[in-house]
């Protein structure tokens, strides 16, 4: 079997890519969001193969979940942050390149 195939059958997976724990972390992100979130997820991991948009060293789905979108959705945890009123500006002072 080939990677790429490898690849195109962990993208297409009927299987959901945040687990239940991932989810429960965060019960301020409705399904509707998770939804959307993990069809980015599975977009990002399709151009990815593509085009370089994140590292691709051990890039699997779990790694991408793990690595790239938990991080950036654990801004959700700190007090206030969820119920922020649309429109608030908030910074992003990164030390690399990044999730975009």
């Amino acid at each position: 079997r080939s990677r790429a195939t490898t690849r195109l059958d962990a993208a297409n997976a009927d299987d959901d890519w945040f687990t239940p724990a991932q989810r429960a972390l965060l019960p301020c992100v409705d399904d509707d969001r998770w939804r959307r979130l993990e069809v980015a997820a599975r977009t990002l991991y399709d151009w990815n193969a593509k085009v370089n948009v994140v590292s691709r060293k051990g890039l699997d789905p779990p790694t991408l979940v793990e690595k790239h979108y938990l991080p950036s959705l654990a801004l959700l945890r700190v007090p206030g942050f969820a119920e922020l009123e649309p429109g608030c500006r908030v910074v992003d002072v990164g030390t690399d390149g990044g999730f975009p």
